[in-house]
């Protein structure tokens, strides 16, 4: 039988060009990618490398000393003697205690999350390739013994995985450093002082002033910090005198008492405040506040009650530190501040805080009322007394009169709720002043003292102009308080 004859396996030419294009393709994109790795060409781990070790481990107890250089030239170095921890140099820098445990924390462990290589010959001729041959930072750790040990903190590396280059002198190795350790030792002298916050309470505040370059902005209570109504009590004192919103003025005392300073920067000297532009301050705020208690719950669950003095505080908002961050001045010292807890402060206006409704006396605190108009005078006397509920308690009954006669009471006050409903209609010219008399004239007397007077003056054919306490701002609607029981 003949055998079948196999066919010729078939030639392909554009195969072979295909392959050796590819082949090509392969070794410049390999010489591009190390070209471009040049500046920093990736150590080789080798296969033995060692990941995760100690080179030394002490407690943080036995720390004496760490000195810090920075790359920009600042430095530091914090001594440790009998668990008292100290500034070298400065008995004034009073050191931050959480700051200085965490110092501590890291200086007590020596350690490596891997070791690149252990061949120094390796990256002798390439300290700048990860930062060592101006170290971001160098530490000289002493410990109690005497030991002391000098590490050289490079760069932060590229990849995927986190960690500082890092030397130790009297070590050929290139090790691979947990980024969070380093950066607790890495850290400017100022952050390591203490920061002494200010104490502001909202329910204590009684003055409140805001200067600026351009305007004097100032707040006082009238009465007491105890009152029942005390926020609805604030006036506007300065640039003008009127009465201040509640609401708003709740506002205002909650941002004031809600203001922390950020690190310790500097001491208060003249050349420290003039290099951080408190010559010419963007706003000072003055606090004063009245002598009383504040109470705290505790973690056990029980109220803590604490007395405090009357007291008075001066924050001075000087230059610009950085993108929304300010210094700040507080005693003897210059702190850092978020603008954006100051940022309301510095751009307040009196228009914003004051009281739109001009009935500013709630029924329960009235004691009399007097209207004068065109008509003559009516006084409304009224009268609270106790009496047996018959349940065994007592209970409060009020009553009116008018001008000596007995009136409803239920009447009056369907007349009355409505007068606290009136706002505004809108804002006067600056500077207006009244050419004529009042054609009516409100006087509310408190029962807590807080009396206050309304008066209306034609301005146009619908409106009055209204003015409180003898300041006019706004005006309203012509009959929108008339009150006729």
């Amino acid at each position: 039988m003949e055998k079948v004859k196999r066919r010729p396996p078939r030639s392909r030419p554009w195969l072979r060009r295909a392959l050796l294009i590819c082949a090509a393709a392969v070794l410049v994109g390999a010489g591009i990618g190390w070209a471009l790795l040049g500046r920093r060409a990736p150590v080789v781990v080798p296969e033995t490398v060692k990941y995760s070790g100690e080179i030394i481990s002490r407690t943080p107890g036995e720390v004496a000393r760490v000195e810090v250089t920075l790359r920009d030239g600042g430095s530091w170095a914090l001594r440790q003697e009998d668990g008292v921890v100290t500034m070298e140099g400065d008995d004034s820098f009073l050191v931050d205690s959480s700051s200085a445990q965490l110092v501590l924390n890291a200086a007590s462990i020596i350690s490596y999350n891997m070791v690149l290589t252990e061949d120094a010959a390796d990256y002798a001729d390439r300290l700048s390739e990860f930062g060592l041959d101006a170290p971001s930072c160098v530490v000289r750790i002493t410990y109690s013994g005497g030991e002391d040990y000098t590490l050289r903190i490079g760069d932060k590396s590229q990849g995927d995985d986190i960690f500082y280059y890092m030397t130790i002198d009297g070590d050929d190795r290139l090790f691979a450093a947990d980024a969070g350790t380093v950066e607790e030792l890495r850290v400017d002298r100022y952050l390591l002082h203490a920061v002494t916050q200010p104490v502001i309470h909202a329910s204590r505040l009684d003055r409140v002033t805001l200067e600026r370059e351009d305007s004097v902005l100032s707040w006082a209570l009238q009465g007491s910090i105890s009152d029942p109504d005390a926020i609805d009590r604030w006036v506007l004192t300065e640039p003008l005198l009127y009465p201040a919103d509640g609401e708003r003025m709740d506002s205002l005392l909650s941002q004031l008492e809600s203001l922390r300073l950020g690190a310790y920067v500097l001491p208060a000297t003249e050349e420290n405040l003039t290099a951080c532009g408190f010559d010419a301050p963007r706003l000072i705020i003055r606090l004063h506040m009245a002598q009383g208690t504040t109470g705290t719950v505790s973690g056990a669950g029980v109220y803590d009650v604490s007395e405090w003095p009357e007291s008075e505080l001066t924050l001075t908002v000087g230059g610009t530190y950085a993108e929304l961050i300010d210094y700040v001045r507080y005693e003897d010292g210059i702190y850092l501040m978020s603008r954006v807890s100051l940022s309301a402060l510095l751009s307040a206006k009196a228009a914003d805080t004051l009281n739109r409704y001009p009935v500013l006396t709630t029924l329960s605190n009235l004691s009399r009322l007097t209207i004068t108009d065109a008509e003559g005078e009516r006084v409304y006397q009224v009268t609270r007394t106790q009496q047996d509920a018959g349940d065994g308690t007592l209970e409060t009954v009020s009553s009116v009169t008018l001008n000596g006669e007995a009136l409803s009471w239920a009447a009056f006050e369907n007349a009355y709720a409505p007068l606290l409903l009136v706002t505004v209609s809108g804002t006067l010219p600056e500077g207006w002043t009244a050419d004529e008399a009042p054609h009516t004239v409100y006087r509310f007397e408190t029962l807590t003292g807080a009396d206050h007077t309304l008066a209306l003056v034609r301005w146009d054919a619908m409106h009055d102009a209204l003015l409180v306490d003898g300041s006019a701002v706004f005006y309203l609607i012509r009959d929108a308080l008339a009150f006729r029981p």
